[in-house]
């Protein structure tokens, strides 16, 4: 959408929709209704249901997206910057595929979060997030630093992404029990 800026310094942060999908489906199945959001979107979702609405692509205005927004039950959210309509109007967000990590300390506290992973090339090993925190890491912005010190981001995944979006409903819904571990 901005064709005179190169934006690709952060093509880290960006992740495939079609990992969301067993996020939607399996919140489909316990009857929520998803509309996938958004004003510029790479590809449309490859179907749709009467539970699974690719709004983003058929349906989006400003105003609903606030309305919406103002009114969902929770929000996922990949941090693409739409979430902090949500985070103004205090609904639950699940963040997912979050990076830098600088400001998961800042988010309100009806939140969960789930980071991109950092392997480390040279030690074929993910980093802990100890090491993740570190100044370095913390509020890298730019893919360059990442390959700089020799690591790979990785997407969430798609099992950890419905985990995450499931756990919500759960907690929301007054069913979820925290466990040791």
């Amino acid at each position: 959408t901005l064709p005179d800026i190169d934006c690709t310094y952060h093509d880290f942060r960006d992740s495939d929709i079609n990992d969301y999908l067993p996020a939607a489906e399996s919140l489909a199945g316990q009857g929520c209704q998803l509309l996938r959001m958004g004003s510029a979107v790479a590809k449309p979702l490859p179907y749709e249901t009467s539970m699974i609405i690719d709004y983003a692509v058929n349906y989006r205005s400003e105003l609903l997206d606030l309305h919406l927004l103002a009114h969902c039950r929770f929000f996922l959210s990949g941090g693409s910057g739409i979430d902090a309509v949500a985070t103004v109007f205090r609904r639950p967000i699940v963040f997912v595929n979050w990076i830098p990590l600088r400001h998961a300390v800042t988010v309100q506290r009806n939140a969960l979060i789930v980071f991109k992973l950092l392997w480390k090339r040279a030690e074929h090993r993910y980093l802990t997030l100890r090491e993740m925190f570190a100044p370095e890491l913390l509020a890298c912005y730019r893919g360059q630093g990442y390959e700089d010190q020799g690591l790979d981001v990785v997407d969430t995944s798609p099992d950890d992404i419905r985990d995450a979006a499931l756990e919500m409903e759960a907690r929301l819904s007054g069913a979820w029990v925290d466990q040791d571990g």
